[in-house]
């Protein structure tokens, strides 16, 4: 984006999902949103156990995410 004149975070905001290993080899650090992929397999798994079984499954399951905050702001906010 840099070669194209954008400036970040003047610009526009970037925010990473799941901490991808590739944006530890930019330019600019990227904060980025967490949630544990094994939380995402043991509510599956319980919940597939649950329907197989004839229980009652739960329908509505919120899972804990979390923000790994970097030195760069986003629009103009610093995390």
């Amino acid at each position: 984006m840099a070669n194209e004149g954008i400036k970040i975070p003047e610009d526009h905001g970037i925010i990473g999902f799941d901490k991808i290993h590739a944006t530890e080899y930019i330019n600019q650090a990227i904060a980025s949103i967490v949630q544990r992929i094994s939380d995402h397999v043991d509510f599956a798994i319980d919940k597939l156990l649950k329907i197989l079984n004839d229980e009652k499954a739960e329908t509505y399951i919120v899972l804990e995410a979390k923000l790994i905050e970097k030195e760069i702001a986003f629009m103009g906010i610093n995390l």
